[in-house]
């Protein structure tokens, strides 16, 4: 792990393996030293600059940096009913929110599938999108013609996360087009005081603990199923909430980050464990 350009030109050079992690605060001051190092970069910024140095987009993973903490839970709901109330939601609607891994990126039709499975079991659920993920008006547009008009709503969620977490019910971590998303997924959910489902295989499933601190399924099908299981268990939703935040809620940047690094770390070495025993 490295922490700024000199730590990671140092890093590179002073390591022999085939694929190598190294994590960027800045872009590199010289072009690219190894391209067989992936890189983890802490926000878009520092992605862009990345590949301005010469570095290949396909060896660079962005990792967003998580929201602040909400200072106060919301006592009585009054945050949660003034957020929907603005986008005539009624309170007894089940909100699952859809976290985007980075711009554009999230996997909005394995979510709306979820949520319709949802809604046939006679749920009253609706998803919550980021209005910059890649097919969201699509997804808009699809929701209406099969009679689900309001079961699609839109949120600034990367820029302003914390003014709906209040009213998310259940946060979804589902990165779409080939990535593998983020693991600051829990601790994004963790302040924003609600359970996380994670896709599994994804970057977040390694630092869930299986139903103690979230939950792991596989879109869409099981996704609904894990849906079910906490919208209609109001307890169940607060016991995960509540582990997570003791678990994932980070009080600064870096710290969150770097949990996020380990996460890599450990998915890392189940490929090299599942590599050798294939090859024995």
């Amino acid at each position: 792990m490295a922490w700024g350009t000199r730590a990671a030109e140092v890093a590179v050079r002073a390591r022999d393996a085939a694929e190598r992690v190294l994590v960027l605060d800045d872009a590199p001051a010289t072009g690219p030293i190894a391209f067989d190092a992936e890189l983890l970069c802490m926000g878009d910024l520092c992605a862009d600059r990345v590949c301005a140095a010469g570095w290949p987009s396909m060896r660079v993973r962005v990792l967003q940096a998580p929201v602040p903490m909400v200072a106060e839970p919301d006592v009585g709901g009054a945050r949660r009913q003034a957020w929907r109330q603005t986008r005539d939601i009624a309170d007894s609607t089940l909100l699952i929110g859809l976290l985007p891994a980075a711009p554009g990126v999230g996997d909005a039709w394995s979510a709306l599938h979820a949520v319709g499975r949802v809604r046939m079991a006679g749920l009253d659920a609706a998803l919550v999108l980021d209005a910059s993920t890649a097919e969201a008006g699509s997804t808009q547009v699809f929701a209406r013609s099969i009679g689900m008009r309001r079961a699609v709503h839109f949120a600034e969620l990367r820029t302003d996360l914390a003014e709906a977490a209040p009213a998310i019910d259940v946060w979804l971590s589902l990165p779409g087009g080939g990535r593998d998303g983020t693991a600051l997924d829990p601790a994004v959910a963790a302040g924003a005081f609600a359970p996380l489902i994670a896709a599994e295989g994804s970057l977040a499933a390694p630092m869930i603990e299986r139903g103690v601190d979230g939950l792991l399924a596989r879109p869409p099908n099981d996704l609904a199923a894990r849906l079910i299981e906490l919208l209609e268990h109001g307890d169940r939703r607060r016991d995960l909430a509540v582990a997570a935040r003791v678990r994932h809620a980070s009080t600064s940047r870096r710290e969150a980050f770097a949990g996020a690094v380990q996460a890599f770390e450990a998915r890392a070495s189940i490929r090299a464990d599942s590599a050798l025993a294939a090859s024995k």
